[in-house]
């Protein structure tokens, strides 16, 4: 009655009299009344509260009203369509209106139009309204300038679900529909439509449970009220059902539960067909799987699998990209992996994952080889029996590898089986000199000769792309050869000149300092020993006096971070007495990416022995702080290649299009003229904004 705003309730027919299609067309000014009334009320807000947007608030005040009261909206429109068939069956009368024939009198004539004519104006316009927003939400939320707007016109669509869970506002209204659709489709067939009522919120009772839409994800309060809700009304449905004497048509309740059995069964037979497909026909396979330990390795995992996958054509398994449950990854080494690397650092089988893995792979009887790094301490007798007995030194404390099948008896035969001589092993302490290294190791892990890597000397190069790197650390230099092999991508639609990573040469300070200035670009990767890296410290002093340029010098465009549409400008000057102070604009771009660990030089650092012994200490300090005010671009080596690839975008539209004029361009024209750089699976990737201010 009052949902589907019956007037009768409200005994409005001592007003407007008996006449049903009077009472009906009043019932449907319910919309327009509440629309003008909210627009009014903000009228009247923002003439004491002048800051208030009428036309924002008045769109979800509207929009939040309309998706409350959806379902009565929509039922009380299409209440002339809801009939019952009389005991003859020769005629039908409207539910709420039994004097009413249905398709047969004049009355029901004008309610069918007056329903058309709400439909048209209220709930259909309002479903074309938000289909038309969920599809433009992605290139809405792509354009800074139309974020804000967006955003606020439709808060009350968005706001209250998960962004990925957009869309859910839609099916909301789906829901609403097909309820309001069952009693006229089915009329008389009180048990049918009960079943239908049910097997629709039931539906949608799985899909909400499915997906968590409500803000907050799984666990969220409103998605369990969601989901009681829907309990709840299956629960009335049932109950109701029972003390009602409903008269069930046997000949279609029957086929209603042959439909269900055979549906049911066939949801069985498919899902068994289902995963014995999959566990005999896997998909995908992986040529590879990584087992390492990111702290320690997640550059040099990720680098092995862009060369494996290179060399070989297939894809390599690696957590960073492939895992969505750490549950099935045991399972996917057992049934999808056909050579598991194991990727030796200290803490490598300190890790349970790497343990489970380790186990499940010999367990599975796949191919097994290790990759032995620098900091590897190899494990005795004794430390074997303690892992059996206790399990050692492995962290248990993020997982227990007994709720997965494993006894650490297992692990402890696992890791004998793997440090014995009979597994393919290579060491990286032997390999040859800079990110060579990494190749070498995998024509090992593929049982290919390697041959031996001439170390060149570093030949000066006008406009080049220069990586500098710490030299002694092979998880800086893997770190290095993923952003030269990123960026030598995009590099070849803007120049001729290569990206070189300095580690790979041979050059003693004076060369280095003469590559520095002749680059296009220098990217100091920065990690935890960069500070005290020679070659390092180089090309910091060389780039810091370099770029040393008067006052009111232009702005590099490194120093722009984009911000709603707008640029924020930041001053680089830096007050020195470089050869090249004169020449504005000439300069090697400096370009700082940042590797965990790494920390920005404090004032011990400056004091220390090592740096009061430079030559004009006091000045090199002053540019090198300048340096360092730069915008630093974070390069999480242990995130996807999807992120990689982005943080490497960023780095891709600040190098200089002309090597003797900075480019004065908007970052946006800059990117736009440039190719793409692309993550392993060769999907463009959208630039990373995530960039700090240091």
């Amino acid at each position: 009655g009052l949902f589907s705003f019956d007037l009768k309730v409200l005994r409005a027919q001592c007003v407007f009299g008996s006449d049903p299609a009077a009472a009906y067309v009043c019932s449907q000014l319910f919309a327009p009344v509440c629309i003008t009334a909210m627009f009014l009320a903000l009228l009247i807000k923002k003439h004491l509260k002048p800051g208030t947007s009428v036309r924002y608030e008045l769109t979800n005040s509207i929009g939040t009203l309309f998706m409350l009261l959806f379902l009565s909206i929509l039922m009380s429109a299409l209440m002339p369509y809801m009939c019952y068939d009389h005991p003859d069956g020769t005629k039908a009368s409207v539910i709420q209106e039994p004097s009413v024939l249905c398709f047969d009198t004049a009355v029901h004539t004008a309610m069918i139009i007056g329903s058309v004519f709400s439909l048209l104006t209220v709930p259909l316009p309002f479903i074309a309204t938000l289909a038309f927003a969920i599809m433009q939400y992605p290139s809405w939320t792509s354009s800074i300038a139309q974020q804000e707007v967006v955003l606020k016109a439709f808060r009350f669509l968005f706001f209250r679900f998960e962004p990925s869970r957009y869309y859910y506002g839609l099916i909301l209204m789906l829901r609403s529909f097909l309820i309001c659709l069952v009693p006229i489709v089915v009329r008389s067939d009180l048990a049918l439509q009960v079943s239908l009522l049910c097997v629709v919120i039931l539906s949608f009772l799985v899909l909400q449970q499915r997906l968590s839409p409500w803000r907050g994800g799984h666990g969220a309060f409103a998605n369990d009220i969601d989901a009681l809700i829907c309990s709840t009304l299956l629960l009335l449905l049932f109950f109701a059902s029972m003390v009602s004497d409903l008269m069930a048509d046997l000949e279609t309740m029957r086929a209603i539960w042959t439909i269900l059995f055979v549906c049911g069964v066939a949801v069985v037979v498919g899902s068994l067909a289902m995963l014995t497909y999959r566990r005999l026909q896997p998909n995908p396979v992986y040529g590879h799987f990584i087992c390492h330990h990111k702290a320690a390795a997640a550059a040099q995992a990720r680098l092995l699998q862009l060369t494996l996958q290179t060399m070989t054509g297939r894809r390599v398994f690696i957590d960073s990209d492939d895992l969505k449950d750490l549950e099935i990854l045991f399972d996917t080494v057992r049934s999808r992996v056909r050579h598991l690397v194991v990727y030796l650092t200290r803490d490598t089988l300190r890790r349970p994952w790497c343990a489970g893995e380790i186990v499940a792979a010999f367990a599975a009887d796949i191919k097994v080889s290790t990759v032995k790094c620098l900091s590897w301490v190899e494990y005795t007798g004794h430390d074997l029996q303690a892992i059996a007995e206790t399990g050692g030194d492995i962290d248990l404390s993020g997982c227990n590898l007994t709720d997965y099948g494993i006894s650490m008896e297992e692990v402890a035969a696992a890791f004998r089986k793997l440090l014995a001589p009979g597994i393919q092993s290579c060491s990286l302490s032997g390999q040859s000199h800079g990110t060579a290294r990494f190749d070498q190791v995998v024509k090992s892990i593929l049982g290919k000769q390697a041959s031996p890597v001439i170390v060149s000397a570093l030949a000066v190069q006008q406009g080049a792309v220069l990586i500098s790197s710490e030299e002694a650390s092979d998880e800086a230099s893997a770190a290095a050869a993923i952003v030269a092999s990123k960026l030598s991508t995009g590099i070849r639609g803007i120049c001729e000149e290569p990206v070189l990573c300095l580690v790979d040469f041979a050059a003693d300070a004076e060369v280095t300092k003469k590559a520095t200035d002749c680059a296009r670009a220098v990217v100091l990767l920065l990690s935890a020993g960069s500070l005290t890296c020679q070659q390092q410290l180089t090309v910091i002093l060389t780039l810091a006096a370099s770029t040393a340029a008067p006052a009111d010098a232009m702005v590099r465009p490194s120093t722009l971070r984009a911000s709603e549409g707008s640029m924020a400008k930041i001053s680089t000057a830096i007050k020195g007495g470089g050869s090249n102070s004169s020449r504005a604009g000439e300069w090697p771009e400096p370009i700082l990416l940042c590797c965990p660990g790494f920390e920005f030089p404090q004032a011990s650092f400056y004091s220390s022995d090592r740096f009061r012994s430079l030559p004009d200490a006091g000045a090199a300090e002053k540019s090198i702080r300048q340096l360092f005010k730069l915008i630093a671009i974070q390069l999480p080596t242990s995130s996807s290649d999807e992120v990689l690839a982005a943080q490497c975008n960023e780095v891709f539209r600040r190098i200089p299009r002309n090597p003797c004029q900075v480019s004065t361009k908007s970052t946006t024209s800059v990117v736009e003229e440039a190719m793409p750089i692309k993550s392993a699976l060769g999907q463009a990737v959208p630039i990373e904004s995530n960039i700090q201010l240091f």
